[in-house]
């Protein structure tokens, strides 16, 4: 960022990154740049006006043809005493290299408030095109890391496609910290319309989180996940119903590395009997870091 003057600065940012997506042909890179304009009109309220754009380079061009995103957005946000409220109003445009171009508005309002030393509550509303490949980026997280607002559950459906899609989302959270225990609720409800693919479909779920710090260096979480989705396109018409249950036991052995070992288990019930199914798996997890963990890019 670049300080202009003391109410004045130019920021400018720039990310790659790669979505693996198996043997489908829909492996790609992704390079985004930013360039926003900030002013800071009182101490508690900034304005921004913002320039992103994404190029998307797939590794199979026949399966899946390159695109450019291109949004340009204004940005209040506002800070109050016990609460911050950040809102954002603009267009997006997409073009695949194919021909094909799709634009629609994009409309983001984030509120969040401490209630207290130790609880905060939030609220997410948004409407915006999205892609299938952003969406499984902002799934990149730390298996111990409490959820505090992050992504709404994954999509229902076992089918991954390139496709673009208008997402109209809302999720609401409440996290409280209470002596060593630590516990996160939250709701969310999408309504997916994609423009190629009969994948339309509408989400609602459910999380629970459920941390306990028996020692200083110790941890239990038990985690509760509900998702219901409606296909919308589907012939014959499909519901699912998915419910994940996990337990993981965290250790923190060395300033900068931790252990986990984790059990979970996901159900699906469908009114396809053929996507139904049972997960069971263990997981042990080593992680070291050295800084803050990774999170996903948000312009």
């Amino acid at each position: 960022m670049f300080q202009i003057n003391p109410v004045n600065a130019l920021r400018l940012s720039a990310r790659y990154g790669n979505v693996y997506v198996g043997n489908t042909g829909l492996d790609n890179n992704r390079y985004t740049g930013l360039v926003g304009w900030e002013y800071q009109s009182s101490a508690v309220t900034q304005w921004s006006l913002n320039v992103q754009h994404t190029t998307v380079d797939y590794e199979n061009d026949v399966a899946a043809p390159d695109f450019q995103q291109n949004d340009v957005f204004l940005r209040m946000a506002r800070r109050f005493s016990e609460s911050q409220l950040t809102l954002d109003a603009g267009k997006t445009k997409f073009k695949r290299d194919t021909g094909g171009e799709s634009d629609g508005s994009l409309l983001r309002a984030r509120w969040t408030r401490n209630l207290s030393a130790t609880s905060s509550f939030g609220l997410t509303l948004a409407s915006e095109f999205q892609d299938t490949g952003a969406e499984l980026l902002s799934y990149v997280s730390a298996p111990g890391t409490p959820v505090t607002g992050g992504p709404p559950p994954a999509v229902g459906n076992n089918v991954v496609t390139n496709d673009i899609y208008y997402s109209r989302r809302a999720d609401v959270f409440y996290t409280r910290q209470a002596g060593r225990t630590y516990w996160t609720v939250r709701a969310t409800g999408r309504d997916l319309d994609f423009e190629t693919t009969l994948q339309d479909r509408r989400e609602a779920g459910f999380n629970f989180d459920l941390t306990y710090n028996y020692s200083a260096l110790g941890s239990a979480s038990l985690i509760g996940r509900y998702l219901r989705t409606d296909f919308v396109d589907a012939v014959p018409p499909r519901d699912d119903e998915d419910v994940t249950a996990a337990l993981r036991f965290a250790y923190q052995a060395r300033r900068h590395l931790r252990l986990m070992l984790e059990g979970r288990r996901t159900e699906r019930a469908s009114t396809d009997p053929l996507a139904e199914f049972v997960d069971k798996r263990a997981l042990f997890t080593i992680q070291y870091t050295t800084g803050p963990l990774y999170a996903p890019f948000a312009p």
